[in-house]
């Protein structure tokens, strides 16, 4: 890490303190001005570092436990999908015993579980594991864990001169097991380390003990994250391999560490999130991803079905609610990614309150080129200028990709008279807050404006999506969700890709009509959503607009919003 990385993250480190001694409940949304997620762990725990309100010196004013007290006496507990997660993921109760869960946002069910079970490895989170091991009194133990860190590190840049093996992993590059073993062994021995330390010695310093007892989970948790990397691939799946020296008795495999752990610190425990050799998840995922120093690997669970049907459908009664969860206009979709399906669900689509038929025409732009990846042609570019003009403004750009908002904001810029507000130029809220009060506005941008962004009134009338959201090709675990669909004869694509893309174009065509009285038009900007085989399924997810690919059409629908306004 840079040293202008260390003052700024030291600076915001300092701002948090401060926030601390003001908040009332230490949600992080609530922080105005964001931190980096590095500031926030260096003073925050996760669930399974987190030792116990009985043991940690600062469990009285702990916001958790807080928040945790009042759940218990609460007969409703609202919380969100991230929570909802951590205590399915987890051995031992997070939130309140309950009957009955209602999931609003359900469409966000499965990837919130999936991105709580995935976990990562990196450079830099070995070097600050070694840093508290050696702050602990272990100096020997944390500059082990660092040489070991520093040697994966560096058959790890060995391996990438040889070939590029960023992206996904089906086995462990030549060269990598070795380190990784060793470094798998090392974060073992450092735990074995702290935990034949005398607990006595700390009877008087409840901070260090409160460190220990943090440090023990978080080797731990980082051992069985490497188990889990080696575990995944099916290259070493054979006797005297990595994965199967894994769980040997000096370096014990998740399941078994953790009973180990456990026993050690007596008392509360931290709770631990289901291991790889869980049923409950099943086959893994592992890609790496970065650049230089900033190499991550990380592993996540193929499924989640069965963790879901499980630990949250067979325990409690289960309401999910979503504008968008009857993709291609049947729900069998989203239940099979839930592990479960029609058969077993009542299933119920209640409609809307407003009417999409009569308020609202979606412009498929059938005559523009097929996307591609040297951004939007001349012929785009000037369609798009038409429509904003016709609208006066008042548009939501929805693009695919960062780079594809920008060159289509400074393309438009020159052409069209209206303000175009874009998205990485001021704080997410902010920029709502402006095109909300601007009725003449634009705003673009990516993800973060599909879903969530509500602009009811004059201030909206157009939604402009540039092309079919489907996922990255490159995308590791949505491609080898596609392929493990294909090896089971279903179709992949559909079931994988196709349902990705229905989902967002769903929800960024709900943009559009926030009010009964709102009124007007989403332009795809795709040809494929009226000239390929999948374009009917996902034109069935989004809303019943009245559709034409007849650009005049739209332009004088646009022209007369504009005017009656």
């Amino acid at each position: 890490m840079s040293a202008a990385a260390i003052s700024s993250t030291g600076a915001q480190v300092a701002r948090l303190h401060e926030w601390a001694e003001q908040t009332e409940d230490g949600d992080r949304d609530n922080l105005e001005r964001g931190v980096s997620d590095t500031a926030w762990r260096q003073v925050s725990v996760t669930s399974r570092e987190c030792i116990g309100a009985n043991r940690c010196p600062h469990g009285e004013d702990c916001f958790t436990e807080r928040a945790r007290r009042r759940a218990g006496e609460a007969d409703i507990v609202v919380t969100n999908h991230a929570l909802l997660a951590i205590d399915a993921l987890s051995d031992v109760n997070i939130l309140p015993e309950h009957d009955v869960v209602i999931v609003d946002e359900a469409h966000e069910l499965e990837p919130r579980i999936t991105s709580t079970a995935t976990q990562e490895l990196s450079a830099t989170a070995i070097a600050i594991l070694a840093k508290r091991v050696q702050k602990l009194g272990l100096e020997a133990d944390g500059d082990d864990l660092q040489t070991a860190g520093d040697g994966w590190l560096d058959a790890l840049n060995q391996a990438l001169l040889q070939r590029d093996i960023t992206g996904r992993w089906t086995g462990i590059p030549a060269g990598l097991d070795g380190p990784l073993r060793e470094l798998k062994d090392t974060v073992w021995k450092v735990n074995r380390s702290m935990f034949a330390m005398d607990p006595s010695e700390y009877v008087s310093e409840p901070e260090r003990a409160a460190e220990r007892q943090s440090l023990m989970v978080s080797t731990e948790e980082m051992h069985d994250t490497i188990v889990r990397i080696l575990e995944a691939s099916p290259a070493l799946s054979g006797p005297g391999s990595a994965a199967a020296s894994a769980s040997s008795a000096e370096s014990p495999s998740g399941a078994e560490s953790r009973g180990g752990a456990r026993g050690a610190a007596g008392g509360d425990v931290a709770p631990s999130l289901a291991s790889s050799d869980d049923p409950l998840l099943g086959e893994d995922v592992v890609w790496l991803t970065g650049e230089d120093n900033r190499r991550v690997i990380a592993v996540a669970p193929l499924s989640v079905a069965d963790l879901l049907r499980q630990r949250i459908f067979a325990a409690n009664t289960v309401i999910l609610t979503s504008a968008t969860l009857a993709l291609g206009g049947r729900f069998s979709a989203m239940l099979a990614q839930w592990g479960t399906s029609e058969k077993h669900t009542t299933t119920l689509d209640v409609g809307t309150p407003f009417e999409p038929r009569t308020h609202g025409i979606l412009y498929v732009a059938r005559d523009l080129p097929k996307p591609g990846r040297e951004g939007a042609p001349d012929e785009t570019v000037d369609a798009t200028a038409q429509l904003i003009n016709a609208a006066g403004g008042r548009t939501l750009g929805l693009f695919s990709s960062r780079r594809a908002a920008e060159a289509m904001a400074e393309k438009l810029r020159t052409v069209v008279p209206y303000p175009i507000l874009l998205q990485g130029e001021d704080s997410l809220s902010g920029l709502v807050t402006r095109f909300r009060d601007d009725e003449s506005a634009c705003l673009f941008g990516t993800l973060g404006l599909w879903q969530g962004v509500d602009v009811p009134g004059p201030s909206l009338s157009l939604v402009v999506i540039d092309r079919i959201p489907f996922p990255r090709p490159d995308d590791p675990l949505k491609q080898a969700r596609q392929e493990a669909a294909a090896k089971s004869g279903r179709n992949g694509f559909m079931e994988v890709a196709a349902n990705h893309a229905a989902l967002l174009m769903a929800q960024g065509a709900g943009r559009l009509l926030r009010s009964t009285e709102d009124r007007g038009v989403v332009a795809v900007l795709d040809s494929r959503l009226a000239t390929a085989r999948y374009g009917s399924y996902i034109r069935r997810s989004m809303p019943d607009f009245w559709e034409t690919t007849d650009r005049d059409t739209v332009r004088k629908a646009l022209r007369r919003l504009a005017g009656g306004r």
